[in-house]
């Protein structure tokens, strides 16, 4: 997640409801033209759908757990727990954690750990944050090499 992404967020939890869909518009404009191509994420922004899609998953994770609980014979109220709990753990704490691995690759990776290229920042490698956010720990190379993930380090396809 960029500090651009960061900024739209807070825009949005700060803006009044009509005004935020031209405020992903303008910043998507200038940082991610290729989104606006695809008519199916504009349409997202525009009606903003995609507050029913988030409080839908969260009405999902709630309705799994309870549902669960209730058909393995557990009364109401361990229903109520065990939906709360999926909810908590499989939505809040889940966002707040890869928040962290995502922020912690901007900051650990340039502070701890190794660097197989010589690169005009302080950008590092770090094993431990590569494994805890998918692969973006390798931050040395990324910064060497400023290409897709789909090619080769070395140059090839």
């Amino acid at each position: 997640m960029t500090l651009e992404m960061l900024t739209l967020a807070a825009a949005r939890l700060k803006a009044p409801a009509g005004t935020q869909p031209s405020r992903c518009l303008s910043v998507c404009t200038r940082y991610a033209k290729d989104i606006l191509r695809d008519s199916f994420y504009v349409r997202l922004e525009r009606k903003q759908v995609w507050i029913s899609i988030v409080l839908g998953s969260w009405a999902a994770f709630f309705a799994a757990g309870f549902i669960i609980e209730l058909l393995i014979g557990g009364s109401v109220v361990d229903a109520l727990q065990f939906g709360l709990s999926l909810l908590i753990w499989g939505v809040f704490v889940r966002t707040v954690l890869i928040w962290h691995s995502t922020w912690a690759v901007n900051s650990v990776a340039h502070v701890w750990g190794y660097r197989n290229y010589d690169t005009t920042e302080s950008s590092r490698n770090n094993v431990i944050v590569a494994l805890l956010s998918n692969g973006e720990g390798w931050h040395n190379n990324h910064h060497a090499f400023p290409v897709p993930r789909n090619t080769d380090i070395a140059g090839g396809n």
